[in-house]
């Protein structure tokens, strides 16, 4: 692969980031896709809107790897109704030694891209009062929620299990997840959630000012776009979509300190077959992945604190004679101001910690008197 130390390839990548950001127009227009054509990077691109009205009938506009072959090609010409651009590369492009990499090319392109990703984790963490703060205060809240955050991920680092956490600020708080995707992945990153709100919890043990939080987790739908820093895209993404709109109901009827699980069914991955799982995973039974994540870390020592032992409870109801306790799970229900039906399930970790008390997260008993979300059986 050619480096970043190489000149040629640095003028050459530089050249097609202009080229990028003029097709790109501010936003304006998405950069679909491209394809190498010898030593040319044939650059497929249209307006958003188009782009927006285009993805029902053909999803490959934002779905699926950025590098398209000859049909993707002319399908989506045709659908945009834009011709490609060609930028000229000085050199070919492959994986063999002394070409440019088409990972480099893709990573460059994507910032560029609109995404769209049918199944993904992603957390929602909202401090609770914190418009009633200062602004120093509230600087100070954030930047501890988001040093939490930080250390989560830390903790899978050092087990030797890489998570990419990348998050967005709503304000009062942060939508996170992980670049990296599969179900496998989607557990890491509930397990980092989780996780986060122990640290929270053990720092607030210890006398040390850490924010109240409220805390909801879900899988779905999403759109990536980066948004414009001057007149370039910005570095890091931002997603939108079904699973973003959905933590942002859940939190709304989130009591302090509770913490909401949204009734998800994705697809189980070719990643995750050895898992003995069914073709598809409810939240109930993701938990149960999501709990062998969390153990990768049992153990590790980070900022004074090491987990010997995490164990998840669903809100649930007696199970009737004959039935397993997963059929006693209690689903919330709540409808959003637009009239949508949104099903949440409570839940309650407790963390076992190595010469400290138990630390206990979430609410139950009493603490849901007033929860205002309807509830049924599972």
């Amino acid at each position: 692969m050619a480096g970043a130390a190489d000149p040629g390839l640095r003028s050459a990548l530089a050249t097609l980031d202009a080229e990028l950001r003029q097709l790109w127009d501010l936003g304006r227009n998405s950069v679909v896709g491209w394809r190498p054509e010898g030593y040319q990077v044939v650059i497929v691109h249209g307006p958003v809107e188009r782009a927006i009205a285009l993805f029902s009938d053909r999803p490959r506009v934002f779905s699926g790897p950025r590098r398209l072959d000859d049909a993707e090609v002319s399908a989506l010409v045709r659908g945009l109704g834009v011709p490609a651009a060609v930028v000229e590369m000085p050199r070919l492009i492959g994986t063999a030694s002394g070409l440019i990499h088409p990972a480099t090319i893709d990573n460059l392109i994507r910032r560029y891209t609109v995404s769209h990703t049918a199944h993904r984790a992603v957390a929602l963490f909202d401090i609770v009062g914190f418009s009633r703060g200062s602004p120093l205060n509230q600087l100070g809240q954030l930047t501890r929620l988001e040093t939490a955050i930080n250390l989560s991920a830390t903790r899978f680092e050092k087990a030797g299990q890489p998570i990419e956490i990348a998050r967005s600020t709503t304000g009062d708080g942060f939508y996170v997840w992980n670049r990296r995707a599969g179900l496998v992945e989607d557990a890491k990153t509930f397990a980092a959630f989780l996780l986060t709100l122990a640290h929270l919890e053990a720092t607030r043990a210890e006398g040390a000012p850490a924010p109240p939080v409220r805390a909801a987790f879900s899988i779905g739908a999403h759109f990536s776009y980066h948004q414009v820093e001057g007149t370039a895209p910005r570095g890091y993404e931002y997603i939108v979509g079904d699973v973003t709109i959905t933590l942002a109901r859940m939190m709304q009827v989130a009591h302090d300190g509770q913490i909401l699980i949204g009734r998800f069914r994705r697809p189980v991955d070719p990643g995750a077959r050895g898992l003995a799982l069914g073709p598809t995973v409810n939240a109930i039974d993701f938990l149960a992945v999501a709990e062998r994540a969390l153990a990768r870390v049992y153990g590790i020592v980070l900022d004074r604190i090491a987990i010997e032992r995490v164990d998840l409870m669903l809100t649930a109801v007696r199970p009737r004679p004959g039935q397993d306790d997963r059929a006693g799970v209690r689903t919330f229900v709540l409808r959003d101001k637009h009239g949508f039906r949104h099903s949440v399930h409570n839940l309650v970790a407790a963390l076992a910690l190595a010469g400290r008390a138990e630390v206990r997260l979430g609410l139950s008993g009493d603490d849901l008197d007033g929860f205002r979300a309807a509830c049924e059986a599972e």
